[in-house]
């Protein structure tokens, strides 16, 4: 049921109904239903005819018999509605922390290096110690990972730290820059939200939503009942919040994803009271959550074999694959040990958020190989269009951006598979642990998940790299040939053309050479004149 209704989400092309509303139509006929039907349910009635067209015509304006026969069906369903998808005031759900992770390859790093530089110290400074300085030495040293502080200029930072703006949702933020391999870099950033958004999902769940009715503008009805109009709530705040990281990513440290134009991977923290995550069967909160049914499920358990946190991944946003949800009971956050941090909870989800974070960026490591693999494709596909370009200059210098970026994809892909097999992810970092979902499923480490994982698909795409560099080669000869080809008329032209300026040049000599040769008598020059000077007399 969940299923078919989801497909029947409201977009922003159709045209909503409040509840007051709904109460105020009176549909015509309805009063003798008895002796004949209504007006919209006789499609040969001249009513019936009249409205469709009408609706056709005004693209929705004029409501159809189908939206009619629709809005008599809700107003008897719609008080068992709302008894049935009513959230319970014993159930509560507050929204702590927001965890983003974005990539720095060789392509990129000096985009980072220059963002670094742009922070303005607040409170303490760093000295030559600072961020910006740590990545210039430190960049190529595997392992090696720094803390950022980052607060609003309005806050204060109480130790070393940035100001930086931040999201609108957040209060103050923390990061962590590592060196995964010596060409791969990270920022895992947590965002702890303020007070007023921490506890908006939980104030709107609360509230008692009207059912609404939809007319597309082809006359399609929709109906979204009160437990659409909950996972809808969930669904556009949560896609607001990865939104605008995203764009804070963009503006602020733009990295392979956020440059290419895709949404950096997410992660948020819900604190449950009331009801238990994936146990909790008739929890109409973990149905909105959608923290009530999955089909992949981590659990971090304690020392002691108890569950203080589960991990899985949301099926209610548009890009499931790029939001993770972690959740906890008020109870297991009570009984998780924050030695160091305080005894209170804002200590403990500190604690939690210092230890989730560096594992976060194990978790979502994937997504950087996810990345190269569909680049990887789209070159491979696009190869064979390259070859008869008119401009030869524009084809070789897409070969070469192409070329450049398998060198990048293949040196990463190398360098996460070599890590992979000689276990670099620290097992303390990722204590969860998949749960079964099948009988035929057994329970397995979250690490040797992500070590399986990460082989797997760095063997796959050093192997994809291969074979378009292969084809790069070849593309990029038949393009010299090409350009060949197309410049011979020119070579030609070019020594007909000095062939013609060097006849004409011989033309005058050759001329006076075969010129026949005559006599000049030449004028006869007048002797001197002797004169003869007497003897000296001694």
């Amino acid at each position: 049921m969940h299923d078919d209704a989801q497909a029947m989400l409201p977009d922003e092309t159709m045209q909503p109904l409040s509840a007051p509303e709904l109460s105020s139509v009176e549909p015509q006929g309805e009063t003798d239903t008895q002796s004949s039907p209504p007006w919209y349910d006789r499609p040969r009635s001249i009513p019936y005819k009249i409205a469709s067209r009408l609706s056709r015509w005004t693209g929705g304006r004029v409501k159809s018999p189908a939206y009619h026969r629709s809005l008599q069906f809700r107003r008897k369903h719609d008080t068992k509605d709302l008894e049935k998808y009513r959230v319970s005031p014993d159930e509560h759900v507050q929204t702590w922390y927001f965890w983003t992770l974005e990539f720095f390859t060789p392509d990129n790093i000096a985009v980072l290096r220059g963002a670094l530089e742009r922070l303005k110290p607040a409170g303490q400074e760093y000295g030559e110690c600072g961020p910006a300085n740590w990545l210039r030495q430190e960049r190529g040293r595997q392992g090696s990972s720094m803390e950022l502080y980052l607060v609003p200029k309005e806050g204060r930072a109480w130790g070393p730290g940035h100001y930086c703006a931040l999201p609108s949702f957040a209060k103050a933020a923390h990061g962590t820059i590592a060196n995964i391999t010596p060409s791969l870099t990270t920022l895992t950033m947590s965002f702890r939200l303020k007070d007023s958004e921490r506890d908006w999902l939980d104030d709107e769940l609360h509230r008692d939503h009207q059912p609404k009715i939809f007319q597309r503008p082809n006359g399609v009805v929709s109906i979204s009942n009160v437990w659409l109009q909950q996972r809808a709530i969930v669904r556009e705040r949560r896609e607001k919040w990865a939104h605008e990281v995203t764009e804070w990513h963009r503006r602020h440290f733009p990295g392979l994803l956020s440059t290419n134009e895709e949404a950096v991977s997410c992660c948020l923290l819900d604190v449950i009271d009331g009801a238990e995550p994936f146990i909790s069967e008739t929890s109409n909160l973990l149905g909105a959550l959608d923290l009530a049914r999955t089909t992949a499920v981590y659990e971090y358990r304690a020392k002691d074999g108890q569950v203080l946190a589960t991990m899985s991944r949301t099926a209610n946003t548009d890009d499931a694959s790029h939001l993770h949800l972690v959740s906890m009971t008020l109870n297991q956050l009570q009984s998780y040990e924050a030695a160091g941090y305080g005894s209170d909870n804002c200590g403990r989800i500190s604690r939690f958020d210092s230890m989730f974070r560096r594992g976060f960026t194990s978790i979502a490591l994937h997504r950087v190989l996810d990345f190269y693999n569909r680049k990887v494709v789209l070159a491979r596909d696009s190869a064979a269009a390259i070859v008869g370009s008119r401009s030869a200059t524009k084809a070789l210098a897409r070969v070469r951006a192409d070329t450049a970026q398998c060198i990048d994809a293949a040196v990463v892909a190398r360098e996460l598979c070599h890590a992979a097999k000689t276990g670099w992810i620290p097992s303390d970092l990722l204590s969860f642990t998949y749960k079964p979902f099948f009988l035929n499923e057994k329970a397995q480490p979250l690490a040797e998940i992500i070590h399986e994982r990460i082989t797997r698909q760095s063997s796959e795409l050093l192997a994809d790299v291969a074979a378009l560099n292969e084809s790069l080669s070849v593309q990029a000869d038949l393009l010299s040939a090409h350009a060949n080809l197309k410049l011979q008329p020119w070579i030609i032209g070019l020594a007909i053309v000095s062939m013609l300026a060097g006849v004409l040049a011989a033309i005058g000599p050759v001329h006076d050479l075969l010129q026949p040769r005559t006599s000049v008598a030449l004028p006869q020059l007048a002797s001197p004149k002797s004169v003869d000077h007497p003897p000296k007399k001694i």
